[in-house]
């Protein structure tokens, strides 16, 4: 048995295959590219290189997310404010993640916006008509890039006093005393770490606790769960889960979490 949390995960068929597919796919269309261009075909080139470019984004995407998501690695974490400067432990996501997601969505969108430009000024109706879906199919794809980025890097970060993560979809912190238990989830669609927590009044999602809306307010006393992809974090994902279970359970060891002392005891595995 692995000692990885989430052994027992396994992605989808379609995941392999898609993943697999675009690894074998990739490099053979790269090297028709390069016969191509060595032949003189320079469109033929430009054009299986950009496909074959396509493909292979997309392997490192699979591999990121569903071939490879519990890696091992040495990053560690570090001191770091949060949102409302309290310093914590912060394991931060890794710049990867947010690259092979990234690029996939522009190698995808850039075909769509420029054929569809060329639709829309042709001049002929039905090219237009076509050329704004695939314009708004481009936009719709930037948006998603957007809503990624907007907020990176991402991070996970424990201070003395909770727990706050921001990812792509904003930032929410939740108090110690709401945590009820951590969780290494293997049963969804990528493996995860889940911080499950009760509804708290001293939750918080959005940017500082003054700022937030009413809405974002009641939205985050109801919420009853921090998700984060063990494929983002740079650090190893069973580092980041070993360390929140540690400090769940040894509330003692919390206030070595806004120093250097946090550091040490990660680098050093002493969890528990």
């Amino acid at each position: 048995m692995s000692s990885t949390p989430w052994h027992d995960f396994r992605p989808s068929p379609r995941a392999r295959i898609g993943a697999y597919g675009a690894m074998v796919v990739a490099p053979l269309l790269l090297g028709l590219a390069g016969w191509s261009a060595w032949a003189g075909g320079l469109a033929a080139a430009a054009a299986f290189g950009a496909i074959g470019l396509w493909f292979a984004h997309v392997a490192g995407l699979g591999a990121t997310l569903w071939l490879r998501p519990h890696r091992r690695s040495r990053a560690l974490p570090a001191p770091a404010p949060i949102d409302d400067g309290s310093p914590g432990l912060t394991f931060r996501y890794s710049w990867w993640a947010y690259y092979w997601q990234g690029a996939v969505l522009v190698l995808t969108s850039a075909p769509f916006l420029l054929l569809g430009l060329a639709g829309l000024t042709s001049g002929d109706t039905a090219e237009a008509v076509f050329g704004a879906v695939l314009v708004a199919g481009a936009l719709l794809l930037l948006a998603v890039l957007f809503r990624v980025l907007r907020h990176a890097p991402g991070r996970l970060s424990l201070t003395p006093a909770g727990v706050y993560h921001r990812g792509p979809g904003g930032g929410r912190f939740v108090p110690w005393d709401a945590v009820l238990d951590v969780r290494a989830d293997g049963t969804g669609a990528q493996p995860t770490i889940e911080v499950r927590a009760a509804p708290s009044d001293r939750s918080r999602s959005g940017t500082r606790k003054d700022n937030r809306s009413r809405f974002t307010a009641r939205r985050a006393e109801r919420s009853t769960a921090l998700t984060v992809p063990a494929a983002w974090p740079a650090a190893a994902p069973e580092t980041v889960y070993r360390t929140l279970r540690h400090y769940l359970r040894h509330p003692a060891d919390r206030g070595e979490l806004s120093g250097v002392a946090a550091v040490a005891r990660v680098r050093q595995q002493r969890l528990n």
